[in-house]
C-alpha cells in the first residue's frame, strides 16, 4: 500500500499574501488630497504642500489623471500617484516637510539626512536638499580652515548620530547624490583610521 502523499503546504501562498499587501503609513491625513503609493506603503498628503516645496511634483499632480477603470487609482477619493524611491526615504522626507523643527534637532539619523539630500535631489527640493548638504558639510568641511576648526584628533560626529559605519555610509552618499566637495575630508578621515602595518600587510594585488 502506497503512503498517501502530504497535503501541499499552503503557508508559503499565505506568506507571500501578506507580503503583497498594501499598508497605510502613519503619514495619513484625512483632509489630504492625494496618495503616494511607494512598493507597498501609501502616505496620504496634500499635493498642495508637495507642490509649494517642489516643481517636479507640482508637474506630475498637474499631469497626472486617475484611470476611472482602474479600481487601484483612487483611495478614499484621492488619486493614487506611485513613486519608485525607497519607502522609509519619502517617510523621512514627508516628516521633514510637514514637522519642519526635526531640522533643529541637535542630532539627525543617518537615514533621515540622507533622504534629504536623495530625494532633495531628485525632486528638486531646495530647502530639504540645501540643510541635508549643510549638515553633510558640518561633519565634513570642504575647507582647510573648517576641518581645522573641529580642532579633534578622531572624528565625532556633530549634526549626525554616530555609528560605526557612519562615514562609509556618508562617503556612498556622497558619490551617488555628487556632494563631491565632502570627498577629500571624507578620505582623508577614512585613511587616517586605517593603521599603517595593516596596509604593509596587504598582498600583491
Amino acid at each position: 500500500m502506497s503512503v498517501p502523499s502530504a497535503p501541499p503546504n499552503k503557508r508559503p501562498r499565505v506568506e507571500e499574501e501578506k507580503s503583497s499587501v498594501v499598508t497605510r503609513s502613519d503619514i495619513w491625513h484625512p483632509d489630504g488630497s492625494v496618495v503616494l503609493q511607494v512598493g507597498l506603503t501609501q502616505f496620504r498628503v496634500h499635493s498642495s504642500v508637495l507642490s509649494m516645496h517642489s516643481p517636479i511634483f507640482k508637474d506630475m499632480f498637474e499631469m497626472s489623471k486617475p484611470d476611472s477603470t482602474d479600481p487601484g487609482s483612487m483611495v478614499d477619493g484621492c488619486p493614487v500617484v506611485q513613486l519608485y524611491d525607497d519607502p522609509k526615504d519619502v517617510e523621512n522626507v514627508l516628516r521633514a516637510l510637514y514637522t519642519q523643527t526635526l531640522l533643529l534637532r541637535p542630532q539627525l539619523e543617518f537615514p533621515f539626512v540622507a533622504a534629504l539630500i536623495r530625494l532633495g535631489r531628485k525632486y528638486v527640493m531646495e530647502e530639504l536638499w540645501e540643510a541635508g548638504v549643510n549638515i553633510l558639510t558640518t561633519e565634513f568641511p570642504d575647507t582647510l580652515a573648517g576641518y581645522n576648526a573641529r580642532s579633534v584628533v578622531q572624528f565625532r560626529p556633530i549634526r549626525i548620530k554616530w555609528y560605526p559605519a557612519l562615514q562609509i555610509d556618508c562617503l556612498d552618499l556622497a558619490k551617488e547624490t555628487r556632494v563631491l566637495t565632502v570627498l577629500p575630508c571624507l578620505y582623508y578621515n577614512l585613511l587616517a583610521q586605517i593603521k599603517v602595518t595593516a596596509l604593509l600587510s596587504r598582498g600583491p594585488r
